[in-house]
């Protein structure tokens, strides 16, 4: 018994490679007020990973109370022998494959619906690991572990579990009782059909624009051949008034 104990603690000390505790995050990276490392995506990562870098270097800048100069990097900028916060799983960050032994698949032990942020201690330096299957969930991990001050850090490794929507039911009908979509010859059969139901339309309402025009036409002239009666009747009224003035100023001599 004392001999298998004793083997395994040589294992620990000359193994040169042993998983710490994140507990001692972020304090264990920091120096005399100063960042002692840096902040690394891959040259190749996306805006994303960009976010999460940006996420995690302003809690440290906020956490040291201080502006830390130059503690964003590209994996191309610097090299596995430094304090190093690794945004982007092995496929993304090369230092992150580096220092996973360059696993193959490089996503293996990234599974979906799962972000993880792992720490490690070999060579004396320190890594943290903040990675997920996707840029998506290592943003979810980098925001995780930029609230160290209000979540739980504890142990080699924490893991934050989230629902996608890869697999969900989105309440679509089956493919099955879907109308197709028209073919491209009904497509164009449907709106020749439609020009011409258009331009019959316009037609008919032309012909009743020509019957109305002649209605009003002939009641404007009927209105007309109306009002030339009337001054007729005007001008006959008027010789009866004279004849009636002659007569009364012939008998009224």
């Amino acid at each position: 018994m004392k001999k298998a104990l004793f083997f395994i603690i040589l294992i620990f000390l000359f193994s040169g490679f042993v998983i710490a505790d994140l507990g001692d995050f972020p304090d264990n990276f920091i120096s005399e007020d100063e960042l002692n490392g840096y902040v690394v995506v891959g040259k190749d990562g996306t805006a994303t990973d960009v976010l999460s870098q940006s996420v995690i270097s302003m809690k440290l800048n906020s956490y040291i109370g201080s502006p830390q100069k130059g503690i964003n990097k590209l994996d191309s900028d610097v090299d596995i022998e430094n304090n190093l916060i690794l945004i982007g799983n092995p496929c993304i960050n090369k230092l992150t494959a580096e220092l996973l032994g360059n696993p193959e698949p490089c996503d293996r032990d990234f599974p979906a619906d799962k972000a993880y942020i792992k720490y490690y201690e070999e060579e004396g330096y320190k890594y943290v690991v903040v990675a997920g299957k996707d840029d998506k969930a290592t943003k979810k991990a980098a925001e995780y572990l930029a609230d160290f001050d209000k979540n739980v850090l504890i142990g080699e490794e924490a893991i934050i579990e989230f629902e996608t929507a890869e697999g969900k039911d989105f309440g679509l009908p089956p493919e099955d009782i879907v109308a197709p979509r028209p073919a491209a010859e009904e497509d164009e059969k449907e709106s020749e059909d439609r020009v011409d139901e258009i331009k019959e339309i316009s037609k008919e309402d032309t012909e009743e624009g020509d019957e109305e025009e002649d209605w009003v036409d002939g009641e404007v002239e009927e209105e007309e051949e109306e009002e030339g009666a009337g001054v007729i009747i005007v001008e006959d009224k008027n010789i009866f008034a004279r004849m009636w003035d002659w007569l009364t100023g012939l008998f009224g001599k």
